[in-house]
């Protein structure tokens, strides 16, 4: 069962026009007493309570708190090169506040630079900036540059990580680390976007998620390859600079990093972020890595279990409880490579139902959730499934014996 891709090729470079729209009311009489002439039967300051939400604004989504604490998380990032400065953005996703030390998750096309010549071909050898800058939201001054050092990434992924060490800005900050969500996402969920549109500073913008799942080909980093990508798309306003900016649901949980959107004078508010299973689990592959001692730069190393898997059925399904419509798939073992990880464990035909992952059980009802959650393990870490053979649940584990790496 395979599923359209959508072709693209912006990484969130993009032009801007500006459309002003007008609001039109009736004239000489207030909101208030027109809802009266509705049938409104309370006071104008009842009236006025009315319209807030129990956080006490204009909404009651919880959402405006999402966006004040997820400002704190976010930073703007200056990657700087011989031949200018690339602006984006980045999310800190561990934070030792003490000492000055973060981890930051950003996208790989912010800090990587690709010559071109005239006409837009790559010329000579694209590279890493060495002089990467971050700033905290309400610190964005030449006098509050956080210097970053970049560990490792995957130009394939368009994720990057960065480390901070030692920072007297960080010591003294009201800075926090995003709280990622790795479960699933449904259409229609409320998201906010924090992000660097155009270098001039973190903002918010707030939309709904559009499509939960689905794949884009891009032209990546380097200029030349074209890769496919998992993404989320979103309906909220992104622009060049929101790159590496997180994306949050309305828990405040970090739920995919922006990288992209459709350019076209044609389409409006079509935008993509990299699903936080995705981008959080190369950012933990590559901090596990590196601090037991690999030298940066360092590669993504995904576990190979030699399993091929298939879709057998698929079908929305309404949650009441959640008020959210979810799409369930039934995804079975279509082969299993011999010697492989899970050759003798799992078998041709089994259904995957759910993955025991940090002591907590996650549906695998999606075709993408086992690979995804392949970015977390290592070789000789040991994987938990729950599958159903021959009508009976049964629970295999084995040991992750290869890895495979990422570009």
């Amino acid at each position: 069962m395979k599923k359209f891709k959508t072709a693209i090729a912006a990484l969130l470079v993009c032009v801007c026009f500006f459309v002003f729209a007008a609001c039109t009311g009736e004239q000489g009489k207030s909101a208030y007493e027109v809802a009266v002439e509705n049938g409104y039967a309370g006071t104008e300051t009842e009236w006025l309570e009315s319209l807030k939400g129990e956080k006490g604004d204009s909404s009651d989504d919880g959402m405006n708190d999402v966006a004040a604490r997820s400002l704190l998380s976010t930073v703007s990032i200056n990657a700087v090169f011989g031949s200018g400065t690339s602006l984006g953005s980045g999310v800190i996703v561990e934070l030792d506040k003490e000492n000055g030390d973060a981890y930051i998750v950003t996208n790989y096309h912010v800090v990587y630079y690709q010559p071109t010549n005239t006409w837009g071909q790559s010329v000579g050898t694209g590279s890493v900036s060495d002089d990467i800058r971050l700033y905290l939201y309400g610190q964005e001054y030449t006098d509050y540059a956080i210097s970053a050092e970049y560990i490792g990434g995957s130009l394939e992924q368009d994720i990057a990580v960065l480390k901070v060490t030692g920072s007297d800005v960080l010591k003294n900050s009201s800075a926090t680390a995003a709280t990622a969500d790795i479960s699933q996402l449904y259409a229609g969920e409320s998201v906010v976007a924090v992000g660097n549109p155009s270098g001039a500073g973190l903002s918010v913008t707030k939309g709904i998620v559009s499509v939960d799942s689905e794949e884009i080909e891009i032209t990546l980093a380097d200029n030349s390859t074209t890769g496919t990508l998992r993404v989320i798309r979103v309906d909220a306003a992104i622009n060049s600079g929101n790159s590496g900016g997180g994306l949050y649901d309305t828990e405040g949980n970090l739920v995919g990093i922006v990288n992209a959107k459709i350019e076209s004078a044609s389409i409006e508010n079509m935008a993509y972020a990299i699903p936080a299973s995705v981008a959080c689990g190369i950012a933990d592959n590559i901090i596990k890595q590196y601090e037991s001692g690999v030298s940066a730069p360092v590669s993504v190393n995904k576990a190979e279990i030699g399993v091929q898997t298939e879709i057998t059925s698929g079908k929305a399904v309404y949650d009441a409880d959640a008020q959210a419509t979810r799409i369930v798939q039934t995804v079975a073992v279509a082969g299993v490579t011999t010697n492989g990880s899970a050759s003798g464990h799992l078998r041709v035909d089994d259904e995957l139902i759910s993955i025991t992952f940090e002591g907590k059980e996650y549906a695998l009802d999606r075709s993408y959730k086992l690979s995804d959650f392949l970015y977390y393990y290592s070789q000789g870490d040991t994987l938990t499934l729950k599958v159903s053979r021959g009508g009976e649940d049964v629970t295999v584990s084995f040991t992750i014996s290869g890895v495979t790496q990422i570009n």
